[in-house]
């Protein structure tokens, strides 16, 4: 007589963003498709870990942790934007987003002739980028409405005119 033996394996349940500098960015599977992440730009996580690893988009926990992780939300938002769009849009290619406190820069010093930024950062910070394509622009606001649809993410285009080439304005924030 014959048993049938059943390893339980861990199974894939998400992906960790590749990044030069962020290393806490972490997307669901299903999420990862509906978005149409490209996977070369991804890393397999799998179920099991002690921690826990949120999904940015949809903030399921991928990993079935202990439900402990610490978030960047603006970071986050950065990493997942210059993920997607890395290999899109013309010359270089991609978005440059970056975290907008909206500090302003305070005076320092007797005369108040020197000024620092205001270092303030909270997780409520919007990320801000502009593109000067057309078709880029309509890519990300294309994403950014399949990301709202999944989860809290939220974002906002703006088309500016009176320049010699058209501007698209883009805010993208977490609506916790």
């Amino acid at each position: 007589m014959c048993e049938e033996v059943h390893i339980n394996m861990a199974k894939t349940t998400g992906y960790k963003l590749r990044h030069k500098y962020l290393q806490n960015t972490h997307v669901c599977t299903e999420c990862a498709k509906a978005t149409n992440l490209k996977t070369n730009n991804l890393e397999e996580q799998d179920t099991g870990k002690i921690a826990s690893f949120i999904c940015i988009v949809c903030e399921k926990d991928i990993t079935k942790g202990d439900g402990n992780s610490k978030r960047d939300y603006p970071e986050e938002l950065v990493n997942l934007f210059e993920t997607r769009f890395i290999d899109e849009g013309p010359r270089f290619g991609g978005v440059n987003p970056r975290r907008d406190s909206g500090n302003k820069r305070k005076e320092v010093g007797a005369s108040g002739a020197a000024t620092m930024s205001d270092a303030t950062r909270t997780s409520y910070d919007p990320v801000v980028f502009q593109v000067e394509d057309e078709k880029l622009a309509n890519s990300v606001s294309k994403f950014i409405s399949q990301v709202s649809s999944r989860g809290p993410i939220r974002g906002r285009r703006e088309d500016i005119e009176g320049y010699e080439i058209p501007v698209y304005d883009f805010e993208i924030w977490y609506n916790q």
